[in-house]
């Protein structure tokens, strides 16, 4: 049972991406600390969001969480990034999300969309 699997919080830890955090109106886009945070995710959620820890582990995607900024703690939305875009995004036993969430994650992806040739542009000019 993936819920009750033991995974890596060290390399969990190294894959974090904090910088992925940010705040759009009245919700926040929130990080996971550990794996124990995916697996509680999971559940509460009633979703297989758990079974994408080897994924991030492996640094083939992200998993976040959209909540309420008063509620940070109440699980809202699952989110899954690859290649610095959601690609998936989740309400409970896996309904489709609001029209507010999908603002909310139009604003992330444009937000993002060009991080990954911003640094690598960066790294190239600092090299002169």
């Amino acid at each position: 049972d993936r819920l009750k699997k033991e995974f890596s919080e060290d390399l969990f830890k190294k894959r974090i991406n904090k910088s992925f955090e940010c705040t759009y109106g009245d919700y926040i886009f929130v990080y996971p600390n550990s794996t124990q945070d995916i697996k509680d995710e999971a559940s509460m959620q009633s979703n297989c969001v758990a079974s994408y820890i080897d994924r991030v582990l492996d640094g083939s995607c992200h998993i976040m969480f959209l909540r309420k900024k008063k509620n940070p703690e109440k699980s809202l939305v699952t989110i899954e990034i690859s290649n610095n875009k959601i690609v998936q995004a989740k309400r409970k036993y896996n309904s489709e999300i609001t029209d507010e969430d999908k603002k909310a994650i139009e604003y992330w992806n444009n937000k993002y969309k060009d991080k990954e040739e911003k640094i690598a542009w960066l790294k190239v000019t600092k090299l002169d």
